[in-house]
This record gives structure tokens, C-alpha cells and sequence, in this order.
């Protein structure tokens, strides 16, 4: 694809659940489960930082970690990237787990 294409992105609601999100892009469905991707966010994190220290890395407020890790609130774009940037992995793998062909 090249940068000036535009990408077709649909995004609803899984059976009026609050944790799982539909997601179509160019056609390819792809169901986000808010408390995976809360348990991939907490493996980032690991058992050596508290949430508050967690929170302050990436710039959000204290209580976030919380409702990021039980799937209570979406990670937003920015957050992604600052995920991205602290852990190394890809943005793809918090959202989905799914490893690419070369690996996370």
C-alpha cells in the first residue's frame, strides 16, 4: 500500500459488549478483546513496576493502569505508541497477541 492510499476502517461494538470491539480493515475482520490486550499491557508493565510509576513512564494519569489492565478503557493511539516505545513491541501484538512471521 502506498502512503497516500486511503485505508477503509470500520469499527463496532461485538454483541453490545463493552470489552470486545469489531474492527474491519480493507475487508479483514479482526475482533480486539479489551481484556487480552489489558493482559499484554500488564505484561509490559511486568511485577517490577507499581502502576503509578507505570502511569508516569507513559505520561497518563495514576489510576489508567487500572482500567487499561481490567479492560475497562481502550488504549488510545497515543498510549499505543508510548507502549511501543517503552516495551519495543508492535502495536499490531498489543492489539491482537497475534505473532507476525518474524515474530513479535
Amino acid at each position: 500500500m502506498r502512503p497516500d492510499q486511503a485505508i477503509a476502517l470500520v469499527v463496532s461494538r461485538a454483541d453490545n459488549s463493552d470489552r470486545e470491539w469489531n474492527i474491519s480493515i480493507e475487508n479483514k475482520k479482526v475482533v480486539i478483546d479489551m481484556l487480552a490486550i489489558g493482559r499484554r499491557i500488564r505484561g509490559i508493565r511486568g511485577f517490577d513496576l507499581t502502576q503509578q510509576v507505570f502511569a508516569k513512564q507513559l505520561g497518563i494519569a495514576q489510576t489508567q493502569p487500572s482500567k487499561y489492565e481490567k479492560g475497562q478503557s481502550a488504549p488510545t493511539v497515543k498510549l499505543l505508541l508510548q507502549l511501543k516505545t517503552v516495551s519495543g513491541e508492535r502495536i499490531d501484538w498489543i492489539l491482537t497477541g497475534e505473532e507476525s512471521q518474524h515474530g513479535r
